[in-house]
């Protein structure tokens, strides 16, 4: 008896919440199909796969949560604030420097002009070497800060989002389009694009509910993650090691794990042609 796979209901029986009402309709069907039982066999593989992954999550305590929670919070925000305090003293001192100096000079050697050092000062030579040194002195804080906004950046971008996982696409060059975690697309483009097509970015409105639906349950690895895999020829997977799509893959022979860091993962379907990694086997 063929059944239909995508049906609910068949979902609900292999999970053990199909009312007892429908329970004994869905277990004769079941039986008379093989197609049905290989997929309810998978299902339960599934669930018991969350279930530990969630449980392993779940194992640090409360307590030890609770006593790191206020010192890292605390530690935050204490870098925040003297990031944004340094910041603005740079920007303002960078501002007097150019626009309020070369002016307060100018008018000091005008008001103090007995004095011997103002009036050499006043010498339009001098005035200008004055100026050179003061415009000098601003540009040096304004590298400073450019260099400390630069680190700062890279640090950022290193904690939350795959740069290391898009360097080693860039060099190994598994094949495409890329299966990835939806608030990563538009940083994917930004580094891969053209080369690699990304399958979802943070434009919903582009794709449509049923797409963005179907994303959800291959992330989730619901129903037939499989088919969508296959349907839409995706041969690299790029999600962080805790998605469950990245622990289906992981059990999977037809995945190689072939980057990962607390960041992100990369599977690489074995028989893609284009990743080196699968052209040196």
């Amino acid at each position: 008896m063929k059944m239909n796979l995508d049906d609910q209901k068949l979902t609900a029986f292999a999970l053990g919440e199909l009312p007892e009402t429908e329970r004994a309709a869905m277990e004769d069907a079941v039986a008379s199909s093989p197609e049905a039982q290989a997929y309810i066999a998978e299902t339960q593989q599934l669930a018991g796969l969350l279930k530990d992954e969630y449980a392993g999550e779940q194992s640090e305590s409360a307590e030890a949560l609770a006593e790191r929670s206020p010192n890292i919070v605390r530690m935050e925000e204490q870098r925040r604030l003297w990031s944004n305090q340094w910041g603005s003293l740079a920007a303002a001192l960078t501002i007097f420097a150019v626009v309020a100096v070369p002016i307060v000079v100018r008018q000091l050697s005008y008001t103090v002009g007995p004095l011997s050092l103002w009036r050499d000062v006043r010498s339009d030579r001098e005035f200008r070497s004055l100026n050179a040194v003061l415009v000098a002195a601003a540009l040096f804080l304004m590298v400073c800060r450019i260099v400390s906004f630069v680190g700062t950046e890279r640090t950022a971008e290193a904690e939350k989002f795959p740069r290391a996982a898009v360097h080693f696409i860039r060099d190994n060059r598994p094949d495409g389009p890329i299966f990835n975690l939806y608030e990563w697309g538009g940083y994917l483009i930004w580094n891969l694009h053209p080369q690699w097509k990304v399958y979802v970015d943070g434009r919903p409105e582009i794709y449509g509910d049923a797409y963005i639906q179907e994303y959800i349950d291959a992330y989730y690895g619901r129903r037939s993650w499989q088919k969508l895999l296959q349907r839409t020829d995706i041969q690299t997977v790029l999600v962080e090691p805790i998605a469950p799509l990245a622990s289906l893959l992981r059990e999977s022979p037809d995945w190689q794990n072939a980057f990962e860091d607390q960041v992100a993962v990369v599977f690489i379907h074995r028989d893609a042609t284009g990743s080196a990694l699968n052209r040196s086997k």
